[in-house]
Parts: structure tokens; C-alpha cells; sequence
């Protein structure tokens, strides 16, 4: 079950509201030429037989308007439950989709592809995170994830716990292409910032002296 802000509930109403406009201009068409009985005609909409007899039931009334019909048709009923359902969640997908593209513009294909196939708690987690979040990445694949691979830099309170994780990286990937180092590597090491932590753990894979690579840090 997923949970909504008051917004949220009212734009996805009415986005389902919207998808029945189409099925009930099919049938106010079939009652002029009728080519198929209700049952059948309520299997090709995908909605219940309550709907077609509804919509023909409002057109009897005098009420021809498709959006005046759509609001006389109780869709909260019993006989709606199922569809209802599916157009909720469906309606769910639609609005994240609608938010992040007004934020991010068109949306990659996995992003849409998570979307499509996502469990319950997926979309309300994306439901709240897609107002929240700065980046893409961050609202479908989880903060931490997210800005690993964006490699966003770290807030200044984080910076120094995470320069220290990256110097003791840094260390092993040292270590294990050019053996044992000594001392003035690691207190070059250690003298670094983010930025130059990142551009070295870039230029160690096509360093050939360790000299050559932390020249500049002497």
C-alpha cells in the first residue's frame, strides 16, 4: 500500500479520471452503431460491464459530454477494485516519471525500465525521494550509490573521514604496483585534498615511477 501527500493523491485522481475519457467516447460511439454486444465491448476497454452500462445509462440521462460522464461513474465501486488498483500504481508510475522529467528532463531507459517493473515500497520510496534528491542517480539507485557514481564530493563535515578512507586506498593501490614505499610517499599522501586524491587515483594506472606520479607533491 502505498502512502500519499494530499497532492500527490489529487493529481494521480485525476490522471485516472483522464484515462477514462477514452473508453467512454468508445461507448457513447457504440450506442449510435453498435457493432458488439456489452460484455464484449467491456472486454475490449479493459473495464467492467458496469462501466459500459454506466456511460449508457448517463447517455439515456441526456449527459453526452465525455468528462461530464466520466464524473457520474462511481470508480470507487466494487466492480472497479481490480482495474483500480492497477491504475493507482499505474498513476504512481506516471507522476514520478512527470516530476523528474519536469526536473531532469527525458529520462534514461533504465530509469524507466525501474519504474515499469518496480515493487510497492520501490515507488513510495521514489515517490518521496523524487522532490528530494539533487540527482537521478541518488532518487533510483539510493544516496550512497548515487553520488559513488556520480563521485559527488563530499559536504565539508564528511570531507575528512572520506579523504582518510581515500589516502588508505590510495596507500594499497600504491603498495601493490610499486612495493614497499617509503616514508615521504606517505606523508606526500597524506598532505592531499579530494581533488588531488581523485586525479591521482586516476593517474596511478599509467604511472610507470612513483616519482614521476607524486612529483608534484613533494
Amino acid at each position: 500500500m502505498i502512502d500519499f501527500t494530499m497532492h500527490e493523491k489529487s493529481w494521480i485522481e485525476g490522471w485516472i479520471q483522464g484515462q477514462l475519457t477514452t473508453p467512454v467516447r468508445i461507448v457513447l460511439s457504440s450506442i449510435s452503431a453498435p457493432s458488439v454486444d456489452d460484455e464484449q465491448l467491456a472486454q475490449a476497454i479493459g473495464l467492467p460491464g458496469s462501466f459500459v452500462s454506466a456511460v449508457k445509462d448517463a447517455y439515456s440521462s441526456g449527459v453526452t459530454d465525455p468528462e461530464e460522464v466520466v464524473e457520474q461513474i462511481d470508480i470507487n465501486s466494487d466492480d472497479f477494485a481490480s482495474w483500480r488498483e492497477a491504475s493507482v500504481r499505474r498513476g504512481v508510475e506516471v507522476y514520478i516519471q512527470s516530476v523528474c522529467e519536469k526536473r531532469f528532463g527525458e529520462l534514461p531507459d533504465w530509469v524507466l525500465d525501474k519504474l515499469r517493473n518496480a515493487r510497492d515500497e520501490e515507488l513510495q520510496k521514489w515517490l518521496y525521494g523524487s522532490n528530494k534528491y539533487l540527482y537521478l542517480e541518488e532518487i533510483f539507485l539510493g544516496f550512497e550509490l548515487g553520488q559513488q557514481i556520480l563521485q559527488v564530493p563530499p559536504n565539508h563535515w564528511e570531507e575528512h573521514s572520506f579523504n582518510k578512507g581515500m589516502r588508505r586506498t590510495l596507500r594499497v593501490q600504491l603498495h601493490e604496483k610499486f612495493g614497499d614505499l617509503p616514508l615521504w610517499v606517505d606523508e606526500a599522501v597524506y598532505r592531499l585534498e579530494y581533488d588531488q586524491l581523485l586525479q591521482l587515483s586516476r593517474d596511478i594506472f599509467h604511472a610507470d615511477s612513483i616519482e614521476r606520479l607524486l612529483s608534484e607533491t613533494r
